[in-house]
């Protein structure tokens, strides 16, 4: 991947919202 800042922050944020759905 080459991402920018903002698209690794962001992308990071969703996985985050993602995996806290799952607990």
């Amino acid at each position: 991947f080459n991402l920018t800042q903002k698209q690794a922050e962001a992308l990071l944020d969703i996985t985050l919202r993602r995996l806290s759905l799952f607990e």
